[in-house]
């Protein structure tokens, strides 16, 4: 019964979430996918760059984000040994993705630290949020 109740809610965030990306307009790569990805983890993964991501995205991306304004959202697909793949973008900005080049960036990051499940590190997904506003970039990280 438990496991049926979670197989249900599996199916349906799954069904909700692609409806969700494809009203939204979302760029979606193919060339981006890792098998048996984590949902639930023990720990989940973490960006440890100098900075964390809000520095490492106004490092990369420069003075240009004083001329940004909306946000973009994020999913990136986290291998188990801590390499990032960008596998979607939503973009509500004033730019184009290609003028941003956030593909590239994500997939040109350092390592992250993995998630880990019962001491195992596991492939899984992490959710960023880059907003523009009034010349400043602010980064939301959603673990999911």
């Amino acid at each position: 019964m438990k496991k049926t109740a979670y197989s249900i809610l599996f199916c349906l965030g799954f069904w909700l979430t692609n409806s969700l990306v494809n009203q939204a307009n979302a760029q979606i790569f193919k060339d981006c996918n890792l098998p048996n990805l984590q949902y639930f983890v023990d720990e989940m993964p973490s960006f440890s760059e100098d900075g964390g991501l809000k520095a490492y995205f106004e490092k990369e991306l420069g003075k240009k984000v004083e001329e940004y304004t909306g946000h973009v959202m994020l999913q990136i697909l986290i291998a188990n040994d801590g390499t990032p793949c960008c596998k979607s973008i939503i973009n509500k900005s004033n730019q184009q993705n290609g003028d941003m080049n956030l593909k590239k960036l994500i997939n040109k990051m350092p390592k992250w630290k993995a998630a880990s499940k019962k001491n195992q590190a596991v492939n899984s997904v992490a959710y960023l949020t880059l907003r523009f506003e009034e010349g400043q970039l602010n980064v939301e990280y959603d673990r999911m």
